[in-house]
């Protein structure tokens, strides 16, 4: 069975700063983005649990898309709207990543939970599923999630259409 490789990346613009111009942050349209749409109430909140140790009295088993048995922390963070979601194809390679902009109350919570977890599972729960369960490459600190894999657009828009309901 095929391993997804996930991968959560930081987008950093360059002058950017913590003021804002206006009162929506709305990417720019590309040619190869599609839009699910923003803002977004989830039909199903996405619960976001530390992976920890097999054993750890609190741990929830679940087992991950690949049906790898993980062991859950109680989620630190539980996400009912997305300000924004899309998917948009990598030019380098033709894959699909999924784009997932957070509010701003759950990107600061987000963030502070990356920051201090770097190289540590992370666990997307959508209704006791995992969804997918990602390494934390970097702090996320903006607010925009990449999901990103090898994935084809069908791929793409299947994890999207589990994410955002």
């Amino acid at each position: 069975m095929r391993r997804w490789a996930v991968l959560l990346v930081l987008f950093a613009l360059a002058g950017c700063t913590t003021e804002r111009a206006g009162p929506t942050r709305t990417p720019p349209p590309s040619p190869t983005a599609s839009t699910a749409s923003g803002p977004i109430d989830l039909r199903l909140p996405l619960a976001l649990a530390p992976v920890v140790a097999a054993g750890e009295p609190s741990a929830t088993v679940a087992p991950d898309p690949e049906g790898t048995r993980l062991a859950l922390a109680e989620p630190f963070l539980t996400i009912t709207r997305l300000e924004h979601a899309s998917l948009q194809r990598a030019e380098y390679d033709n894959s699909w990543t999924i784009v997932l902009r957070l509010t701003d109350a759950d990107a600061q919570s987000f963030g502070q939970w990356t920051s201090e977890h770097i190289d540590e599972q992370l666990a997307v729960v959508v209704n006791g599923r995992v969804v997918f369960a990602p390494t934390i490459q970097a702090a996320i600190t903006t607010g925009d999630v990449v999901i990103a894999a090898q994935y084809t657009e069908r791929e793409a828009r299947d994890l999207l259409a589990q994410i955002a309901g």
